[in-house]
């Protein structure tokens, strides 16, 4: 055990004091994504803790010095062979102590170094949402994280107790003076990013739009679930409040209801609206337009029609005696109502003669007229 105060790394990873390195890789990763300060209810504080237990415990020296003489050990600057000479000698840290040859601090950037090792951010290894399907790859194809990019096996760190650095290890960048990994400010990750929207079509009937109706659609992303320490499925229904105006195109923005990645704000869901091919009517603007058959004697002599609208009305409609094969008629107010203007535009029926098909019907035809 420790021979001196300080905080017990073992006891912040949760691991016991014999834990191997794919212990500590589990654990670190589980309790960085759920202490990560981007997320909701996330703790900076503890994060950063992680971070350092882990960086401890995963190198072999540091190790050796924690488990000798603890948190004072690493802050006096001891090596491990002079754990290793101390603990010979039987004797403690004592004195004035190892003070003066390099200390132990972790720069404010060093927790978000680490995660990004692990989860990408800066250093690319998160392979991003693929499919609106959330969750990450890992570097390496390793599959839990246990691989860093370029490093090969064993620790990712490397410190040294006394002055001048290290040289980049395997692309981690120059090590500082105090044996704490750094990254050139190129590579260090950038703040919180955002993914791009995600957009998706949704169709509805002139009828919807007419009537101002309210579509739910349900919609599934990944979730970061404490208790497992995954990401999850889960299932919410938004509500798109239409309105008749509402041209194709119109797009409804829901922020940040997108999955859950870490080093990521989740991406907005853009939602766009797509017009059903209505049977009856075409439109334009607040204009709507229809067609109708009549006869050759009704075009001849004029009459009524009667239509159906949008909201299920029967209308009659007089037309003249036509004096082409088409002609319109256009009704004011009767075309889609527009909340914005309190107006309502035009129905426009056209008014097609429909000539008799064989010659004979032609002749009884003109007889009778």
């Amino acid at each position: 055990m420790p021979q001196s105060t300080g905080r017990d790394f073992y006891k912040i990873l949760g691991v016991g004091r014999d834990a191997q390195d794919a212990e500590l890789r589990k654990a670190y990763k589980k309790l960085a994504l759920k202490h990560h300060p981007d997320k909701k209810n996330g703790d900076d504080t503890m994060f950063k803790e992680v971070a350092e237990a882990y960086a401890v415990l995963s190198d072999p020296e540091k190790r050796k010095v924690f488990d000798r003489f603890g948190e004072e050990g690493l802050k006096a600057g001891m090596t491990g062979d002079q754990a290793d000479s101390y603990g010979s000698m039987g004797g403690g840290m004592g004195g004035g102590g190892m003070g003066g040859q390099g200390g132990f601090s972790m720069p404010p950037e060093f927790a978000e170094n680490l995660f990004s090792q692990f989860f990408g951010g800066g250093g690319g290894g998160m392979g991003g949402m693929r499919g609106g399907n959330g969750g990450f790859t890992f570097v390496n194809g390793g599959g839990d994280g246990s691989d860093f990019g370029g490093m090969g096996g064993g620790s990712p760190f490397v410190f040294s107790s006394s002055g001048g650095g290290m040289g980049g290890m395997g692309g981690m960048g120059g090590m500082g003076s105090q044996g704490i990994p750094r990254r050139s400010p190129s590579q260090r990750p950038a703040k919180r990013q955002k993914r791009p929207p995600i957009e998706k079509d949704f169709a509805v009937s002139l009828e919807d739009l007419y009537n101002s109706a309210t579509k739910k659609l349900k919609i599934t992303r990944k979730l970061y679930d404490e208790p497992s320490g995954r990401f999850v499925d889960a299932a919410q229904v938004v509500e798109l409040k239409l309105k008749p105006q509402m041209k194709e195109g119109t797009k409804f923005t829901f922020k940040g209801l997108g999955s859950e990645e870490p080093g990521y704000d989740p991406a907005d869901m853009v939602f766009k609206l797509k017009e059903k091919p209505h049977p009856v009517f075409t439109r334009s603007g607040d204009d709507l337009s229809m067609k109708v058959d009549v006869s050759l004697k009704e075009a001849l002599s004029g009459g009524y029609t009667t239509v159906k609208t949008l909201d299920g009305q029967n209308i009659r409609v007089p037309f003249p005696s036509l004096r082409s094969s088409s002609q319109e008629v256009v009704l004011h107010e009767r075309g889609m109502p527009n909340t914005k203007t309190g107006s309502r535009g035009c129905l426009k029926v056209l008014f097609n003669v429909k000539f008799p098909e064989d010659a004979s019907q032609r002749a009884r035809l003109a007889g009778s007229l």
